[in-house]
């Protein structure tokens, strides 16, 4: 639980840089151009830090490795116990269908 907390405060980040952008500076203040300055598109340079480049690029893809690397583990637990369960014969007694 504490990962998906961790990942949402760096994409957090991610959005606040690009927020602190320029792109869109020119356009008129609407719903959409608030939305669109969350994203990369708004993002112009070095705005708080000179590693801002290096934080918008790699910390998604931190996240969409940890994601993966979530799914790849929760597969192999969730094969791992249905095998473990069709190996197992508590749940269905096999002397019961025997005729």
């Amino acid at each position: 639980m504490w990962l998906y907390f961790v990942m949402s405060l760096v994409q957090g980040i991610t959005i606040y840089i690009n927020w602190m952008g320029t792109g869109m500076s020119s356009y008129s203040s609407t719903f959409s151009t608030y939305l669109i300055k969350t994203t990369m598109g708004n993002y112009s340079g070095n705005k708080l830090t000179s590693y801002d480049g290096f934080i918008v690029t790699i910390a998604p893809a931190v996240n969409y490795l940890a994601m993966m690397l979530f799914y790849f583990i929760w597969k192999g637990h969730y094969f791992k116990t249905i095998s473990d369960q069709e190996d197992d014969y508590s749940d269905v007694k096999p002397e019961k269908f025997c005729l």
